[in-house]
């Protein structure tokens, strides 16, 4: 008969949940993600106020 393979160790989930940090830059791709979504927003509610009125609204989206 063959050697006992070794038994794996089982991970403790809620140390490695205690460990975790999340990465900076995934906070920084949210914010810009967020900022951007409400500006969309924006946009659509001012063409849809400008159709309603009659005319067509020229929306430009702030760059920072």
């Amino acid at each position: 008969m063959g050697a006992l393979a070794p038994v794996a160790k089982m991970i403790n989930f809620e140390e490695e949940l205690n460990r975790f940090q999340p990465a900076p830059e995934l906070d920084d791709a949210e914010k810009i993600i967020h900022e951007n979504v409400m500006a969309d927003i924006r946009d659509i509610i001012i063409e849809a106020q400008a159709l309603k009125a009659g005319k067509r609204a020229e929306t430009e989206t702030k760059e920072e």
